[in-house]
């Protein structure tokens, strides 16, 4: 009955009709090998809805669309040239996704509020449903107003964008 994020009254886009809807999301801890820190792989953990569920921290979404995010166009080198990047300024243009050409296989999540991905990384549609890594933007009279990444909340007004860390999809 609780969630990690909770987003209420979001209009989302399904094989051409508009329904509104609720979605849980549940920041999911996972282990590093050590076992002295973890790291989040996030889900949605129920959608529909949500009215008799709660939040740690919720969201009215009424008047937001939800909306894919997109890939940057550029392939990025390495992460020193990802550290270059404005995040702030990928996100409030609906980019999600950064392709890099050499990911440390070391590394297990991304050190910024984007996705790391492949060269070869190719976006499928948007599907929500329970069991996939929320990533999407909620968006309103055409300005991207909300990034989900990995299931943290973006406020792309504030000067505050920082989440524990995205994702790695080589």
């Amino acid at each position: 009955m609780l969630f990690d994020l909770k987003i209420i009254g979001a209009t989302y886009n399904l094989m051409g009709d508009s329904y509104i809807l609720d979605l849980g999301i549940n920041q999911v801890e996972v282990d590093y090998e050590n076992y002295n820190d973890f790291w989040y792989s996030s889900r949605i953990w129920d959608q529909g809805d949500l009215s008799t569920y709660y939040g740690y921290e919720t969201l009215n979404a009424k008047d937001y669309e939800i909306v894919p995010a997109k890939i940057y166009p550029k392939v990025v080198r390495n992460l020193d040239e990802v550290k270059e990047l404005d995040p702030k300024m990928l996100l409030s243009e609906g980019y999600g996704y950064l392709k890099v050409s050499d990911i440390p296989m070391k590394l297990l999540n991304s050190p910024i509020p984007l996705h790391l991905v492949g060269e070869n990384f190719k976006a499928t549609e948007l599907r929500l449903q329970p069991g996939i890594n929320p990533t999407f933007f909620l968006r309103k009279d055409g300005k991207y107003a909300y990034a989900v990444i990995n299931g943290f909340l973006i406020n792309l007004d504030s000067d505050d964008i920082n989440i524990p860390n995205a994702m790695i999809f080589r």
